[in-house]
């Protein structure tokens, strides 16, 4: 669909297109969360882009959710991203949010790098009493 990577002319359109060809340039902070289990977009690869804003010294916070896939689906998982979202978007934007406090509990987010950069969640996570994942 996006391009036959068999072919010079697909090569060419899926470098144009792909998001860590352009992640040096990235403007402001940025959120990046990722399901471990996602088929679709392998964990490898938004640990790529991320690496790659990093090192352009970009703001990046990385949420890893390990027992999801392509999209938040699990309760707690969903209100922790939520959670932190808004306290991002809060933070970006200079408008008004919530502290974060028993929103990350049951939740199984980690978060590999850039958890400096959202107020509160460094907190957040090591007064949580539980990450939900079976022991």
């Amino acid at each position: 669909m996006l391009g036959d990577p068999r072919t010079a002319g697909g090569k060419k359109l899926l470098k144009e297109r792909s998001p860590f060809n352009y992640a040096g340039q990235t403007k402001g902070d940025m959120l990046i969360v990722q399901g471990a289990n996602d088929v679709r977009v392998p964990t490898r690869e938004a640990e790529q882009v991320v690496a790659a804003m990093q090192k352009a010294g970009v703001h990046v916070t990385f949420l890893l959710y390990p027992d999801e896939g392509h999209g938040i689906i699990r309760t707690a998982n969903n209100r922790s991203f939520l959670a932190i979202s808004e306290v991002f978007f809060g933070q970006c934007l200079g408008g008004w949010y919530s502290t974060l406090s028993r929103e990350l509990e049951g939740s199984s987010v980690k978060v590999p790098a850039g958890i400096e950069y959202i107020q509160g969640l460094k907190d957040a996570l090591a007064s949580r009493k539980s990450d939900g994942l079976a022991p």
